[in-house]
């Protein structure tokens, strides 16, 4: 029997993969490697690949943004509710996604209709600005990709 075992250092992000043999595999080690360690390798390093790496998004916002929004692990956004000012009419909105998973933003008005171009955050890592022309009153901003319902949070413009 092979036992295998595969270690993560969260802290510095290091993965290690652990083989133990018995002594008795251990002389068949060489015809073992095509057959058996280089599968059980393959597996192990395409599981610690999906674990994710790093996913924090270094981008900090522009200035002149009048409004910040971070997708988060746990499938939400960094607040439940927002609010800015629109010079104007038109508010920038620097959105960043700091989690592992695509996301998108949209802002929508009282009736669920998008006020103007999606912003994608389709990698982790990704952030980008999006301007939208808006009256004050209350707004959502909400992820539209399935399963992420969840984000949905009150936007309130003055």
């Amino acid at each position: 029997m092979v036992l295998a075992n595969a270690v993560i250092d969260m802290t510095s992000g290091t993965a290690v993969l652990y083989v133990a043999f018995p002594k008795s595999q251990l002389l068949q080690f060489e015809s073992m490697t095509s057959r058996f360690l280089s599968p059980l390798i393959a597996v192990a390093l395409f599981a610690l690949g999906a674990c994710g790496g790093e996913r924090a998004s270094s981008a900090s916002a522009p200035t002149g943004v009048d409004l910040e929004v971070r997708a988060i692990d746990g499938i939400v956004w960094n607040a439940n509710d927002y609010a800015a000012t629109a010079t104007d009419g038109a508010l920038t909105i620097f959105g960043a996604n700091d989690s592992s998973l695509p996301h998108n933003l949209h802002v929508l008005d009282k009736d669920g209709k998008d006020v103007g171009k999606a912003l994608d955050l389709a990698s982790p890592g990704s952030s980008g600005t999006l301007q939208v022309t808006v009256a004050p009153g209350e707004y959502r901003i909400v992820c539209l990709i399935p399963g992420h319902t969840n984000m949905d949070s009150k936007l309130v413009v003055s």
